[in-house]
């Protein structure tokens, strides 16, 4: 991610590195898995997806790191009423390596995330997840078994 973002250069302790474990684990996973694979009940009108885009989150001490990611889905299918998509590795589209927490960069993160989303072209090629955190909350609440 620095790689992509020049010029910044977060000192980060053992304490936040720690404090953001999980997070940072869950950040790290839904951007380097080589591969991923998202199961799931369909919309009726949901169209063939061949790719997705997902912005992915995390504050880590005094800093937070940012990225769009795109993933190209070679196989969907429906089986048995569920569908199954498998997506090829990541391709980082846009990061940032910002001081301060993700939200107070929301000014800056959603126009990015859009620009991107609308540089994808049509709609029905693919599946815009947007804020990957938000997407797994919502479909994976607390409170669920």
């Amino acid at each position: 991610m620095l790689d992509a973002h020049p010029g910044s250069d977060p000192k980060l302790s053992i304490d936040d590195l720690s404090n953001a474990g999980t997070w940072l684990k869950r950040f790290h996973d839904c951007y380097s898995a080589s591969t991923m694979r998202v199961e799931h009940i369909p919309n009726e009108d949901d169209d063939p997806t061949h790719a997705v885009i997902y912005r992915l989150r995390c504050d880590v001490g005094e800093w937070c790191f940012f990225a769009i990611v795109r993933r190209e889905v070679p196989v969907d299918t429906i089986i048995d009423g569920r569908r199954t998509l498998f997506m090829k590795p990541a391709e980082l589209l846009e990061a940032h390596v910002m001081r301060g927490a993700w939200a107070d960069h929301i000014n800056v993160i959603l126009p990015a995330y859009e620009r991107h989303v609308r540089a994808m072209g049509d709609p029905t090629y693919f599946w815009d997840i947007g804020d990957l955190e938000d997407w797994l909350a919502s479909r994976f609440p607390p409170d669920a078994e």
